[in-house]
């Protein structure tokens, strides 16, 4: 179908013009299905189909055409990386037709002052996420979402928030006919995720230029790659490499550099020198020195570690084709448009860094296939090919039987499940669902949660257990056997877990369960508590009331409802005729500050332990970023003093205390946001001395001068 065409579907015809003259002369098959079913007039749509398709031109097109008929549109993103480029692919045509386009990816609390007044925005998942809950106004205004990578909503932690962000659009399109544009490249079951949000499907397993997957068996793999390159080094067609880790990263490229420097002139160096020299400014940290030391060679490597404007650089020096290869981690897999020929998949692991160091964790067939699918890139190569490397034969075999349908390389990939009932985010979603409805019984909440993937399968009563209030507060009626002699020796009680010797015996309570190590457990099958759980549990209850939570959840005696009310977010509405609850000042505060429910109960717990000593403050704020799971680098106590004390800057922690940019970056973001949450629930509850500390620690983080 040629553009101009589609204007009879609805297609702004001035809008057509603008493409066509832009060199987007007509639609492929997938992007006409859409068009012929009707993505331009408002009808949801989902477009299943491989990287390099269309789907996302068709989405940008889809929000900047629904902009010009009055509506704002929105295009939501999972990286903040995507999100730039999306920015750049359609700033130039909304101002060509004067539509206004902003895009926000920063602080969950600040939104840009002109937000209201956009067309279009381009906005992460959490951003769009706490701008409809700070500015709910917003959502009777929109008229177009695209979802980006949809599939991410089996990611174990941004999954549940994506789910709770599409099915309170799907409640809300309901009256305001709200059009969602769902994408991805790899679902296993789209027929499923369609029907739930109410979608006509297109489904394409072809691609604009075809690829060619190789699962390669090679004892070393570096040699294949070191060898592959050698034999390639005089080819236009550009390479991805992908790693585990990022010293692996960093390493191979280095080695590649040596391969490669002969074959790249002096001036492609140069060039590549300043577009990192233009972009990164002052950044005088060891992984960009190592950076500009290989670059030139035409290669580079690129992670997290890395600062978010060097990150850029290389990706656009890579899309100039001045850098021939690309070592990098799976952080490059997904969203960002890479022009290669080639894709290695060196390692089928992923690395992930958690508070108690690295997680290796096996690949994906959906993660494999975004990984390979970033090779032949339309208008770029005309063809693709990605090799995935394995050590054995049996390797080999048993990856195909996963990947493959068939020997024709039809993929096979995996289902998307709601990742809802994993982590403490059904209590976050309970708790938006209460705000918004302004008094809700049990009822209501059943069928809120009823229209989530999770619960649509799901009969009404295991909903209900999952929501409804327990009532056990305390620990009665134990048996006379339960009995507890000896004392309770405490050695370990943060936000997660609580560990103890009871009796003689090590026990531990988190929320994720209970263990003791005595036989009588043991044999009961770990079904119900021992003595000794039982004994540590009503220490907890006596001694450590801030903890008690967690006691209930690990001996499954607690739901959502029943830790809201218990963290003082929720309340039942009194006088009222039938059990119906809503949101106290503290919980509309807590949507309002976009934190999960524990981490807000948590702080408020937190605000009341300082005195006016703000080393106090500085190292049990460190202690509290630490048991709410965030990697913090022990140096950091010792970092955020010396800001404080106005010795060094901000900017220079990170060359200071060799933290990695990309990691400081993220975690200077989290801490900003912490302190302004904590100063608010401080101010909030009456502890001024811990809001004052949290204010003077913010400003000086966010620019302010430091003391004297």
């Amino acid at each position: 179908m040629r553009v101009k065409e589609a204007v009879n579907y609805g297609l702004d015809g001035e809008l057509a013009e603008i493409l066509t003259a832009r060199g987007v002369m007509g639609f492929n098959a997938v992007q006409s299905t859409a068009v012929k079913l009707g993505v331009f007039r408002g009808r949801n749509v989902m477009i299943c189909s491989p990287s390099a398709s269309g789907k996302s031109l068709l989405g940008e097109i889809a929000c900047i055409n629904s902009a010009l008929s009055g509506g704002k549109a929105a295009y939501i993103v999972p990286l903040k990386s995507v999100a730039y480029e999306k920015y750049d692919d359609m700033v130039e045509i909304c101002r060509t037709r004067s539509l206004r386009i902003v895009m926000s990816t920063g602080d969950f609390y600040r939104f840009p002052s002109d937000i209201l007044d956009a067309d279009v925005m381009i906005l992460t998942y959490e951003k769009f996420d706490s701008m409809t809950r700070q500015i709910p106004a917003v959502l009777d205004m929109l008229r177009t979402v695209v979802i980006d990578e949809v599939h991410m909503l089996s990611d174990p932690e941004r999954g549940p928030r994506l789910e709770g962000i599409l099915t309170r659009l799907r409640l809300r399109a309901r009256k305001n006919d709200i059009q969602m544009i769902p994408l991805s490249a790899s679902i296993g079951n789209p027929h499923e995720i369609a029907s739930w949000l109410n979608c006509a499907l297109i489904e394409s397993h072809a691609r604009m230029v075809p690829l060619e997957i190789s699962i390669t068996v090679t004892r070393q793999k570096n040699a294949f790659i070191k060898e592959f390159l050698r034999e390639r080094c005089s080819e236009e067609g550009q390479v991805l490499v992908f790693v585990a880790r990022r010293r692996d990263a960093e390493s191979l490229a280095e080695k590649l550099g040596e391969i490669l420097k002969d074959h790249v002139d002096d001036e492609v160096g140069m060039r590549i020198r300043k577009i990192l020299d233009n972009a990164t400014g002052g950044d005088r940290s060891s992984l960009a020195r190592r950076a500009f030391r290989v670059a030139p060679s035409g290669v580079c490597f690129h992670h997290a570690g890395l600062s978010l404007n060097l990150r850029r650089a290389i990706e656009l020096a890579f899309r100039k084709r001045l850098l021939k290869v690309l070592v990098c981690t799976t952080t490059l897999s997904a969203g960002i448009n890479m022009p290669a020929r080639y894709v290695i998949l060196r390692d089928l692991v992923v690395v992930r860094r958690t508070p108690d160091g690295m997680e290796y964790r096996r690949l994906g067939a959906n993660t494999i296939f975004q990984i390979v699918g970033r090779a032949g890139r339309p208008g770029f190569d005309s063809s693709g090919h990605a090799y995935i490397l394995v050590y054995t034969d049996q390797e080999r075999e048993l990856l195909r039987s996963v990947l493959f349908r068939d020997g024709r390389q039809t993929p096979r990939y995996e289902n998307v499940e709601s990742q809802l009932e994993n982590g403490d985010l059904m209590e976050e979603l309970l708790l938006v669902a209460i705000y918004d409805s302004e008094g809700a019984t049990i009822d209501d909440l059943v069928e809120f949660l009823r229209s989530t993937l999770w619960g649509r399968k799901r009969p009404a009563i295991e909903i209900s257990r999952k929501i409804l209030l327990t009532g056990k507060t305390r620990f009665l009626d134990w048996d006379e056997s339960h009995e507890i002699s000896g004392e309770v020796v405490i050695t370990k009680a943060d936000g997660r877990r609580i560990e103890g010797i009871v009796n003689g015996r090590m026990c531990t309570i988190s929320r994720n369960g209970a263990w003791c190590e005595c036989s009588e457990f043991s044999k009961m099958r770990r079904t119900t508590p021992c003595r000794h759980l039982v004994g540590l549990a009503m220490y907890v209850a006596e001694n450590l009331r801030d903890r008690i939570g967690i006691v209930l959840d690990g001996l499954g005696m607690g739901s959502a409802l029943d830790f809201l009310m218990r963290g003082g977010l929720v309340k039942q509405i009194e006088d009222a005729d039938i059990t119906a609850f809503e949101v106290t000042r503290f919980g509309e505060l807590v949507i309002k500050l976009y934190l999960r429910p524990r981490t807000a109960v948590a702080m408020h717990a937190l605000s009341s332990r300082f005195s006016g000593d703000v080393y106090d403050f500085i190292r049990r704020f460190c202690g509290f970023l630490s048991e709410e799971g965030r990697r913090v680098p022990p140096q950091l106590h010792a970092a955020l003093l010396e800001v404080y004390e106005g010795r060094i800057s901000v900017e220079e922690i990170p060359v200071r205390f060799e933290i990695p940019p990309g990691d400081f970056e993220e975690l200077i973001d989290y801490i900003r946001w912490s302190l302004h949450a904590l100063r608010a629930i401080s101010e909030l509850c009456g502890y001024l001395n811990t809001s004052h500390l949290a204010g003077e620690l913010l400003e000086v983080l966010s620019g302010g001068s430091g003391r004297d």
